[in-house]
Parts: C-alpha cells; structure tokens; sequence
C-alpha cells in the first residue's frame, strides 16, 4: 500500500499493476478513519446548527461533483479501485499539509505581539471562516483527485514515464 506518494500509486493504476487485494487495503483504511472521526466526540465547532448544516451541503455538494467528474474521466475502467486508492492517498497528503499549514499558523499565533494576535485570532475564528476552511479544503480535494485521474487516464500511447 502506498501512503503519501501519489506518483507512484497512479504509475501503478496506469499500467494496472495494484492488485485487488491492495484496493481491498485501500477500502479497508477508508472505513477505519470513517468510523474513527464517526466515534470521535461530536463537536462542530459551530456557533450555530445552521453552520454545521451548511458545512454539510458543502462538503456533499462538493463531493459528489467530484466523484461524477472523476468517474466521466475514467472512461469505465476500474473505477471504485481507482477513487478508493487515490482519495485515500489524497486525503492523506491534505491531512499532513493542513495540519502543518495549522501548527505554522499557531507558532506563528504564539510569536507576534497581543495585538496582532486579538485581530488575527478574531479574524480567522467562527463561523464563517471556519465554513471558508472546509471549503477550500473539500475544493483541494476535489481538484486533486480530478488532475490523478486525469493523469492516469491517458492513452498508453501518450504516457511517458517522465509524467509520473
């Protein structure tokens, strides 16, 4: 199984060789980090229940654009091994950048003066922002995973190695 080298997974898809058993891992992961954040404590971290609603829509509205733009990429090929693996090792690889991108916001936070800290910690906490962050987030994945399945969707005859 591969975990944050998105080259290599789509190398693997386009000449066929990820075996079933491997998407079967692939599946298999998808349902522990599922039902772990299921199991999780629920917090929305929403002032309001309209917001976490709204995050909802957000993130199913966007989310199923991506898996039909995926799926119309594909052109009929193997396609539930194909989005499994890659929004997985997606999913991951923006796991790891948001959570850095966060850890640099909150060094950053500590570092400057209390004044520049009230305007930016009122600025970037709440609602909106938070529904914002969600946002681009789901918007990151879905561009991602449409430019995988662009990549590996390429006629054998105009792949080249160096692509990938």
């Amino acid at each position: 199984m591969i975990w944050i080298r998105i080259k290599e997974l789509e190398r693997r898809l386009i000449t066929n060789k990820l075996s079933e058993k491997t998407g079967l891992h692939y599946l298999l992961a998808h349902i522990v980090v599922a039902l772990i954040f299921i199991y999780l404590p629920e917090f929305s971290g929403y002032t309001s229940e309209w917001y976490y609603f709204a995050e909802f829509l957000v993130v199913l509205i966007i989310l199923i654009i991506t898996l039909k733009t995926a799926f119309s990429i594909n052109k009929e090929r193997d396609f539930l091994k194909r989005a499994i693996s890659l929004s997985f090792v997606i999913g991951l690889r923006l796991l790891i950048f948001f959570t850095l991108l966060h850890l640099l916001y909150k060094i950053i936070m500590f570092i400057i003066p209390v004044d520049l800290f009230v305007f930016f910690n009122n600025f970037t906490t709440g609602d909106i922002p938070n529904l914002l962050f969600t946002f681009i987030i789901s918007l990151s994945f879905y561009f991602l995973l449409t430019r995988a399945f662009k990549r590996i969707n390429l006629d054998q005859g105009e792949f080249r190695a160096s692509n990938i």
